[in-house]
């Protein structure tokens, strides 16, 4: 049973670091090829969406890779409460990211042909997160 544990754990930090690389990678990409070259004509990341002008776009995207950071660090305190803390930080990422993607649906709406992988890592990431903090708070019972 501690192995099974253990390996939940491994599969909800996975989540976690892709769901922070996704910040890395870009969001949007749109590339044409001419004359059998590729070109970009631009790349959009999340880290292009931080502005001091939107204050709220700005706190929840910084909620989500706070969030992504701290659900990988919490298994360096001493404390019994690490499950509730992954959760908790599980559920606040998500949630800043739902909230973020209905304040900017104009712009995901536009570029939607357009999205690449930073979007889907932290997609996934998220899922594997849930997955992995669904089964320890199964397991532990």
């Amino acid at each position: 049973m501690k192995f099974k544990n253990n390996y939940f754990s491994f599969f909800y930090e996975l989540g976690m670091i892709l769901s922070c690389c996704g910040f890395v990678f870009p969001v949007f990409k749109n590339s044409m090829t001419l004359l059998d070259k590729t070109v970009v004509f631009y790349s959009i990341r999340f880290f292009d969406f931080l502005t001091k002008d939107d204050l709220l776009r700005t706190s929840l995207l910084l909620l989500v890779l706070i969030c992504s950071i701290a659900g990988l660090t919490v298994n360096l305190l001493k404390t019994s409460e690490k499950t509730i803390l992954k959760f908790a930080f599980i559920i606040v990422s998500i949630l800043s990211g739902i909230i973020f993607y209905l304040i900017t649906t104009d712009i995901f709406r536009q570029y939607r042909e357009h999205f690449y992988m930073g979007l889907y890592c932290i997609i996934a990431g998220w899922i594997f997160s849930i997955i992995g903090i669904l089964n320890i708070m199964v397991t532990k019972k």
